[in-house]
């Protein structure tokens, strides 16, 4: 069996084997060149932001990937009456990230997060050692007049 080796040294070293790079078109030397104009940008006018929400309930990738479950319990249910509301959420986000998906999934303002890890409690079952798992949950504060409904 002949080795393929001949072959590839005699493409890379043929005639026409490798081909040149070719040069870099220089920079442009004036920023008005390289940045459209502001009337330019989309035929959106400079300012005008969006009022209407256009993200509906389960439209969010961020959510998913961010909060776990909404927490139910008594005293998270006691909390929503003053707009605080409790999700477990994933060891590796942060503040960021939950407001993001909150506002997103459910379409409402958060004023701030807190976060909350949750340490793993040692128990005995039967005699035996063992630990129920820790998690991080976060407390979404939202701005007055905000709700979120659960089943």
């Amino acid at each position: 069996m002949a080795s393929i080796l001949p072959k590839i040294l005699r493409r890379k070293f043929a005639p026409g084997g490798k081909q040149k790079k070719s040069a870099k078109s220089p920079r442009p030397l004036t920023r008005s060149a390289a940045i459209p104009a502001k009337e330019d940008l989309g035929g959106k006018a400079v300012g005008e932001k969006k009022t209407a929400r256009t993200q509906k309930l389960g439209d969010s990738d961020i959510a998913f990937k961010v909060l776990v479950r909404p927490r139910v319990t008594e005293k998270t249910t006691d909390l929503s009456q003053t707009g605080v509301y409790t999700f477990d959420v994933f060891e590796r986000t942060n503040k960021v990230l939950v407001k993001k998906a909150v506002e997103e999934l459910y379409g409402v303002k958060v004023k701030k997060v807190n976060l909350a890890h949750m340490p793993p409690k040692p128990k005995l079952v039967r005699g035996k050692r063992g630990a129920r798992p820790g998690y991080k949950k976060a407390m979404v504060y939202l701005k007055e007049g905000d709700k979120i409904e659960f089943i």
